[in-house]
């Protein structure tokens, strides 16, 4: 069974806790940082520096995918987690949303249905009609849109697919 983090929900306790089961080779990189780098004073926003300093920490940490997988899953809404700040984690449910929300459209438009496809569902939508099999000039026909969006799109939901498999890895039982 893999490692994960567990965090200590005290306003001012800051930094993910170090399970019993870590040690030196796997600890979270930010085990023994500042916490104000990660959290910083209550209502402060996180600063430039603050992040970047962040980043560059989860940038080496060899938990950073079980990190961002807690706290895109708990809805954190705080501090630099997994590398993310908490505008990149509500961008990153908000995907994961459209991409759950889409499947109905989905087998719609395999079934042969001319639908509606707004632009900010199009990355997931295109995602799944190429995993369906459908090949690029398809879906361009389907979505009435040139094949060079449909590899912008591509490329946009391909990321949304790696959040999406690492959540199904840490959480098999549900996290959505």
């Amino acid at each position: 069974m893999a490692n994960t983090l567990e965090v200590d929900n005290r306003r001012d306790a800051g930094a993910p806790v170090l399970p019993a089961a870590y040690d030196e080779t796997n600890a979270p990189a930010c085990h023994g940082a500042n916490p104000r780098i990660f959290f910083p004073a209550h209502e402060v926003p996180l600063g430039e520096r603050e992040i970047r300093e962040a980043k560059n920490i989860c940038s080496r940490c060899p938990v950073r995918e079980d990190c961002l997988a807690l706290a895109i899953q708990s809805g954190e809404t705080d501090g630099v987690w997994g590398g993310t700040t908490p505008a990149e984690r509500r961008s990153i449910r908000l995907q994961l949303r459209r991409f759950n929300g889409t499947k109905n459209l989905v087998e719609a438009l395999a079934r042969g249905h001319e639908e509606h496809v707004r632009p900010v569902d199009r990355p997931a939508v295109v995602v799944q009609l190429l995993q369906l099999g459908w090949d690029v000039r398809q879906v361009a026909k389907a979505l009435s849109i040139t094949p060079f969006d449909v590899a912008g799109a591509r490329a946009q939901g391909a990321q949304i697919l790696v959040y999406r498999r690492l959540l199904q890895r840490r959480y098999p039982e549900g996290w959505e």
